[in-house]
């Protein structure tokens, strides 16, 4: 199993637009008209898919999430703190400072029922020691859930109070809820459209990272006036193959993205049955599973140093990688991140080797 993208393959109507693009020698630059047909199919798969409307002019061509990203860092003046909720993926908590912006790490909250939350008087001040940009990633990657309504909702409720704050908001993992409605921040009120860039991409739901092409979202004119430069400067990293690739997942994928979905849930509830079987004796129980509703990221927590003091190096010795908790903020130095977008054969030998690891 890999750490960040599936084992899956690439769905049959991907390839099929790939190795026509190959058989017609077409490996030059992207047209203007590809590139406009790209935008076009992400916000018809964004209006079916989750039921929200964006005009043309609203959206545009990026290299990947990353390099939206880099464009609203740039944005910002100089020296101005990133405010970043944690556990984060790890690029958040690195990119900024090397642009020189301080990272204001917001470590979440466990709710009633054990789900971690935002930390809403965390946030308040990280914006109030003067954070300009907020990192939203919804589906939130590595704890593997979408934010609720009422979540966004009260999130929006704080953000009035600080006009200044704008909101870089990751929806890669969209495609990929496997529990309910997906709701984007963007959508939650007028005041949440004039301060929001979204980046969406179908590199995680199609497993197509590599072909490099995402799109950035921006309802707002003033915003979007200032954010298009830089967008475009970044965005020369878009391949035609990741927008041909693109089309066809987002138009013709739909079949094998419901598929991908279905043998991650069946993974979530193989995970689920693995920890229940163990029994509250086993030192399987000292582990604290945050399994996905949405992503096919699982966000594993540790208890008395149950795999030592770095669990991701116990697990790599045991045959098993992970990515580290540490590496995604202060404090969740006895966590890490592993992937269930993998075979049954895998899954169940990973669990095996994580329960020899154990000891």
């Amino acid at each position: 199993m890999w750490v960040a993208e599936m084992d899956f393959g690439i769905a049959p109507e991907v390839r099929a637009a790939l190795q026509s693009l190959l058989d017609e020698n077409l490996t030059g630059y992207p047209s203007a008209q590809l590139m406009k047909d790209t935008v076009r199919a992400a916000i018809e798969y964004q209006e079916e898919a989750f039921d929200t409307h964006w005009d043309i002019e609203d959206a545009g061509i990026s290299t990947d999430v990353l390099s939206v990203f880099k464009a609203m860092l740039s944005l910002l003046d100089e020296g101005s703190p990133v405010a970043v909720p944690t556990p984060a993926y790890m690029p958040f908590l690195s990119m900024p400072q090397k642009q020189g912006h301080p990272v204001i790490e917001v470590p979440s909250l466990r709710g009633e029922e054990g789900q971690m939350e935002l930390d809403y008087r965390g946030l308040e001040q990280a914006f109030q020691a003067g954070a300009h940009l907020l990192v939203l990633c919804n589906p939130w990657n590595p704890l593997g859930r979408a934010l609720r309504v009422e979540e966004l909702q009260r999130l929006d409720a704080l953000l009035q109070a600080y006009p200044q704050v704008l909101v870089f908001n990751d929806e890669i993992h969209s495609p990929l809820v496997l529990e309910g409605d997906f709701t984007s921040y963007s959508q939650i009120s007028a005041q949440a459209k004039t301060r929001t860039v979204s980046a969406i991409s179908a590199s995680k739901g199609w497993n197509i990272p590599a072909l490099h092409c995402a799109q950035w979202l921006c309802a707002d004119p003033l915003l979007r006036e200032r954010v298009v430069p830089a967008a475009q400067l970044f965005a020369s990293g878009a391949t035609p193959w990741g927008m041909w690739a693109t089309i066809a997942a987002y138009r013709q994928g739909r079949e094998w993205l419901e598929a991908v979905k279905s043998q991650i849930r069946h993974n979530v509830a193989t995970v689920r049955n693995w920890q229940e079987s163990a029994g509250q004796t086993s030192k399987v129980a000292k582990l604290q599973i945050h399994l996905p509703t949405a992503t096919y990221l699982s966000w594993w927590e540790t208890r008395d140093e149950v795999l030592g003091p770095a669990p991701g190096e116990r697990l790599l010795d045991a045959g098993v990688v992970v990515n580290e908790g540490a590496s995604m903020g202060k404090g969740w130095e006895h966590s890490f991140r592993l992937n269930l977008a993998c075979s049954d054969a895998t899954l169940e030998q990973a669990l095996g080797r994580v329960e020899a690891a154990l000891g």
